[in-house]
C-alpha cells in the first residue's frame, strides 16, 4: 500500500463518504500502479516474516516490514532520475 494521498478512485469515495476508518484497506494497492510489476518484492530467506520492496521505477528506493509487528521504514539514496525505459525492460 502507498503511504500517500489516496488517487484511485474507488478509495476516494470511501474517504468522502468517510468510511474509510471503519476499513483496513484504505489506501491506495501497488499492485495498481503503472507500469505493472514496478515493484521487487523480496522476503528475507533467513527471517521469512521481514519483506523489502525496491522501486525499479525509481531505482534507489527501498522500504521494509516486518510482518504482525509496527517496524517498517523507507529510505531513498538514488540520483533522482525516474527509469524510463521501465516499461521496456519488463
Amino acid at each position: 500500500m502507498h503511504v500517500r494521498k489516496v488517487e484511485q478512485k474507488e478509495k476516494k469515495e470511501l474517504a468522502e463518504r468517510e468510511e474509510d476508518i471503519f476499513n483496513h484497506e484504505f489506501l491506495d494497492s501497488v499492485a495498481l500502479d503503472v507500469p505493472v510489476s514496478s515493484w521487487s518484492v523480496q522476503t528475507d530467506p533467513i527471517n521469512p516474516v521481514l519483506v523489502t520492496i525496491a522501486s525499479r521505477l525509481w531505482p534507489g528506493y527501498y522500504a521494509y516490514h516486518r510482518a504482525n509487528t509496527g517496524s517498517f521504514g523507507g529510505v531513498y539514496i538514488g540520483d533522482g532520475i525516474k527509469n524510463v525505459d521501465l516499461v521496456f525492460m519488463l
